[in-house]
């Protein structure tokens, strides 16, 4: 039997990491292999990311800055525009309060000239009637004379006719 001759320990080595002796070896290389190759790309991501970082810090602080001239802006516009309402209502309420103010008047100035002419207007026109008669007197008073001379000459013709009759009058014997 011939001896053989044994393999040196680095060929060992060598052929070990060369050649898997199992599949689990097999896949245990590969992740390592692929763990490596992750490292390697984040390594090479990291100062990207640290760029980004600082362009998201920097774009962070002006949106602050952006964000709160814009909210100043908008409280003086809201300012503006609650001073514009404001405003116009006090405007339209005095010109509603004027119009029902008007509106108001003229009812309660027909509603009296009703009651009036309901509760006074008979009244007024008798007395008006009565004041008329007695001024159309006043404007004539040969009128008034004329009656009470015509009164006065038939009353003074009856009396003589009424004398005659009795003191010319024969006396009647039978």
């Amino acid at each position: 039997m011939g001896h053989s001759r044994a393999p040196a320990p680095a060929a060992i080595a060598a052929s070990s990491f060369n050649r898997p002796g199992t599949a689990r070896e097999a896949l245990i290389a590969e992740a390592i292999g692929d763990l490596g190759r992750l490292i390697d790309q984040i390594d090479s991501i990291a100062p990207a990311m640290e760029t980004s970082r600082s362009a998201l810090m920097d774009a962070l602080a002006t949106w602050d800055l952006q964000r709160s001239d814009l909210n100043n802006e908008l409280n003086r516009f809201a300012l503006r525009a609650k001073l514009s309402m404001t405003e116009h209502i006090a405007q339209r309420s005095a010109a509603l309060a004027k119009m029902t103010l008007e509106e108001k008047t003229r009812a309660m100035e027909t509603a009296a000239r009703g009651i009036c002419d309901k509760e006074v207007g008979a009244t007024l026109r008798h007395l008006t009637a009565s004041l008329t008669s007695v001024i159309e007197r006043v404007n004539r008073p040969w009128h008034l004379l004329a009656t009470h001379a015509v009164t006065a000459l038939a009353s003074c013709a009856f009396t003589c006719v009424l004398l005659d009759h009795v003191f010319h009058r024969e006396p009647t014997y039978h």
